[in-house]
């Protein structure tokens, strides 16, 4: 393996030369306030991709500790052996085609799968409640989604909006909204034609 994998800093503390970068990305992950996407820039050899590889990590960490990923949980253990699906790795080199570039669209659209659970711990102060997972996920409430379909049903239009409206206001993700609304009507087509086939149970999104 090449020294410079083999020596790369797991910790912000490790990168030399670089105070600035990561301090300004540890004061973002102890205030909580990171945002959509993050560009590293600069001449090769500068620890780009090591503040990026230990940014995820730190983000993802179940214990960060100022700032920094603690690099014993089982989120960092997974993130260091490369083993945690939420972090996607890509040499942009060699990931610039049409058909590499449309699997990348179409990997992105999938919410994470081991660490917003973390996320929706975080959140709760160690507590996951029903309304935590939604607002972390951006997913939308049963109920609310039966007032919509019912409007829509209904033809009441000036009532879809409204509820449509609701649901944009409250900052969810109009692209989960749909996922969530093709996921309800399924299980209502189900239920309707062939309840067999499913076994109603209380919404645990």
């Amino acid at each position: 393996q090449a020294l410079y994998r083999t020596w790369r800093p797991q910790k912000f503390s490790d990168m030399i030369g670089q105070e600035v970068v990561t301090k300004t990305l540890k004061i973002a992950i102890m205030t909580g306030q990171t945002t959509h996407a993050y560009l590293f820039n600069g001449p090769r050899g500068t620890g780009k991709t090591s503040a990026a590889k230990i940014f995820a990590k730190a983000i993802n960490c179940l214990n960060p500790i100022n700032g920094e990923p603690d690099g014993v949980c089982a989120m960092c253990q997974a993130a260091d052996n490369g083993t945690l699906g939420d972090i996607i790795e890509l040499d942009a080199a060699s990931n610039n085609g049409v058909d590499e570039i449309r699997e990348i669209r179409e990997d992105v659209n999938y919410a994470p799968t081991q660490a917003i659970l973390d996320q929706a711990l975080s959140f709760g102060d160690g507590h996951v409640t029903l309304e935590n997972a939604l607002l972390v996920t951006g997913s939308v409430t049963q109920t609310l989604l039966g007032e919509y379909v019912h409007a829509v049903v209904k033809q009441d239009t000036k009532q879809a909006l409204a509820k449509l409206s609701e649901v944009l206001s409250a900052g969810k993700d109009a692209n989960r909204f749909v996922e969530d609304l093709i996921s309800y009507a399924r299980d209502l087509l189900l239920h309707t034609e062939a309840p067999e086939l499913i076994s109603i149970v209380p919404d645990e999104t």
